[in-house]
């Protein structure tokens, strides 16, 4: 393995890590058989180790109609001297096939994972690496941060790969080796990923951004798209925050949509999304739109809490599909289905009705699971 401050750049996974902590991969549970015979591929048990990336790039249609989803191993939030750890490992990214009802992982497992996205539509993931520690808060230490950039339209390659070299995020500049409450990252385009580190109380006088290349790391002072999703890792947990795309505006409870060509609309949305990060999703036909909003953080004691809203613009309805106060991630399917993890189980909201299916595999999962939030401190 290179050295620290290296960096293996596998043309395969397009691996991109500025410290090159990813080793051998810890077996994850496999999905289990489905509840209906619908045909599921690679169907493996719990005591199977997880299947390898596919050796050839994602067929167009996959990309097209899969679904962000992930795998990892659970553990518990403390460790055996009662301290708080990341509840999981070995995170893998990939796509949730709703044809076929099988999960398609296309990515190693990272250890020391914090958070991830894959993008479908860039073709590209990337992943979140580092530690958490606790001293009077949670913290975020950047000078224990890696990311790792997948691209995936090449072929795995196990063998064949180049080395590059990367700086590790804490040598450049000196600020990056203060205390860190939060960091945010996302795809700034194909192959960068731009990495904000806050400090405490979101002080933008704190705050650094860097972006992450092949040639390296830099600072920039370019403020982050408008459009670009991005996943947040704090002391409240791990959120992805997808803001409305073109032609959609969320103004606390109501979503103005401004279509082409179109009147003007406005829907009305049950109470809870003014405050919280966002996820403002529409089907590619434009005629359903997923509005999540999730809190958490400490009020005297730990809280968490979501709501979930689907908007069908054609019969110009807004349905309250769930609300309850725990951590929870969603994803929206072609069809307009709604697929909400909860942490115990995946539901699906088929796309024209708010009644749960439980069809989805065990082991897919759309969220990384809740941290033990010590509010007493």
């Amino acid at each position: 393995m290179p050295s620290r401050g290296r960096c293996v750049l596998a043309l395969g996974a397009v691996i991109l890590t500025a410290s090159c902590r990813l080793g051998s991969a810890p077996s994850v549970a496999a999905p289990s058989a489905p509840l209906d015979p619908a045909p599921v591929a690679s169907a493996a048990t719990r005591d199977d180790p997880p299947a390898a990336p596919s050796s050839s790039p994602p067929s167009p249609a996959l990309l097209e109609h899969g679904i962000p989803a992930m795998s990892y191993r659970a553990r518990p939030a403390r460790t055996a001297s009662g301290a708080p750890q990341i509840p999981y490992e070995a995170l893998r990214l990939g796509l949730y096939d709703p044809r076929a009802r099988r999960f398609v992982p296309l990515t190693d497992p990272v250890p020391s994972a914090l958070g991830g996205l894959l993008d479908p539509e860039r073709a590209r993931a990337f992943v979140l690496a580092g530690d958490l520690v606790m001293g009077e808060i949670w913290l975020v230490q950047a000078r224990r941060l890696d990311v790792a950039l997948f691209d995936l339209t090449r072929a795995v390659d196990a063998k064949g790969h180049a080395v590059l070299h990367a700086d590790d995020v804490d040598v450049r500049d000196p600020k990056t080796n203060r205390n860190r409450v939060a960091v945010e990252a996302s795809l700034e385009r194909d192959d960068a990923v731009r990495v904000t580190l806050h400090q405490l109380g979101y002080d933008p006088k704190g705050t650094l951004v860097l972006r992450i290349t092949s040639e390296g790391v830099t600072t920039t002072a370019d403020p982050l798209a408008t459009d670009s999703a991005s996943v947040i890792v704090s002391a409240s947990g791990v959120f992805v925050e997808r803001p409305p795309p073109a032609g959609l505006v969320l103004e606390r409870d109501r979503l103005i949509v401004r279509d082409p060509d179109q009147p003007e609309r406005t829907f009305a949305l049950p109470r809870g999304h003014d405050e919280g990060h966002h996820q403002v999703v529409r089907t590619d036909d434009g005629r359903f739109i997923m509005v999540f909003t999730q809190q958490a953080g400490c009020r005297e004691v730990a809280f968490a809490r979501y709501v979930l809203d689907r908007i069908d613009v054609r019969e110009g309805t807004v349905t309250r599909l769930s609300a309850a106060p725990v951590h929870a991630g969603v994803e929206l399917g072609p069809d307009g289905s709604v697929y909400l993890d909860d942490g115990e189980r995946v539901l699906r909201f088929p796309p024209t009705s708010a009644k749960p299916i439980d069809d989805v595999l065990e082991g897919v999962r759309f969220v990384m699971p809740d941290f033990d939030r010590d509010c007493s401190i």
